[in-house]
């Protein structure tokens, strides 16, 4: 915890010597931040849809009890000042569990800020720390009887939450990009869980492009599986438009719950 507020203070020093420049454009991968913001007073809005398979079974022999989770979640983001981007988003599921049977939903919503506090030149070497706050609107027993955790943002259910990140990345060649993303989950599991991805995005052309990431976490108070939980996602996207994106999604996971994911996003900024 004090590693990553240490590095935000550091980011928030670096604001002063320089202004953000990113790219008024959406932002492609699920686990880590990019520096693809709203311009300033512009909006993004957009949905993704995902689906999801769980294992309900706890690890335990002889049962075969499964979920499928459908999720659909609109957002919106803000360029609320030259460096700076505030968002919101609200997941509603429908779910078909073996255990708890068929159920509708809303899940947590969730507020954020994005602060572009440092960035070198135009697409190159750039820091974004960010805060966001989930507040209890969804039901946690939703989550029952697995793991708390969302597979693609990380936000437990049923409690008010708060998460400190900071990313940092670069851009190679103007066609690769690399990303790390630290955060710590306060309340998260009734102690707070940090949390680490790594991003790397290609370029194929100017419409197309390739990415591939990975999640790490601390293992949860509640952990039903030994080893730490990893997921990971690819995606290809494409952007007919400077203003629109579609970005196709799948994956999965090891030492957790999930058996796999799916996800289409959709974005445009205007």
């Amino acid at each position: 915890m004090k590693k990553i507020m240490s590095g935000m203070l550091l980011a928030g020093l670096l604001t002063m010597v320089g202004n953000g420049y990113a790219q008024s454009e959406a932002m492609r991968p699920l686990y880590v931040k990019e520096n693809k913001m709203p311009e300033l007073f512009a909006f993004e809005i957009g949905a993704l849809g995902s689906y999801v398979q769980y294992d309900e079974s706890l690890n335990k022999p002889g049962l075969d009890l499964k979920r499928s989770e459908y999720i659909a979640t609109p957002y919106v983001r803000y360029g609320a000042y030259e460096n700076i981007t505030l968002y919101s988003a609200l997941p509603i599921s429908y779910m078909q569990s073996d255990r708890l049977g068929n159920e509708m939903g809303i899940k947590d919503l969730v507020v954020g800020m994005e602060l572009l506090a440092y960035e070198y030149t135009y697409k190159y070497p750039w820091v974004i720390p960010y805060i966001e706050v989930t507040f209890p609107t969804g039901n946690e027993n939703h989550s029952a009887p697995l793991q708390k955790i969302d597979s693609s943002f990380g936000y437990s259910l049923g409690q008010c939450n708060g998460i400190f990140g900071i990313a940092v990345g670069t851009t190679v060649e103007d066609v690769y990009h690399y990303i790390l993303d630290g955060r710590y989950e306060v309340n998260a599991d009734d102690k707070g869980l940090f949390s680490g991805a790594a991003c790397f995005i290609w370029d194929l052309s100017d419409r197309f492009s390739f990415l591939a990431e990975a999640k790490v976490t601390e293992e949860p108070k509640n952990k039903v599986y030994s080893g730490v939980p990893a997921y990971f996602n690819g995606g290809l996207s494409y952007s007919p438009t400077e203003s629109l994106c579609c970005t196709a999604y799948g994956g999965t996971s090891v030492n957790t719950a999930e058996e796999g994911h799916g996800g289409l996003k959709i974005s445009w900024i205007f």
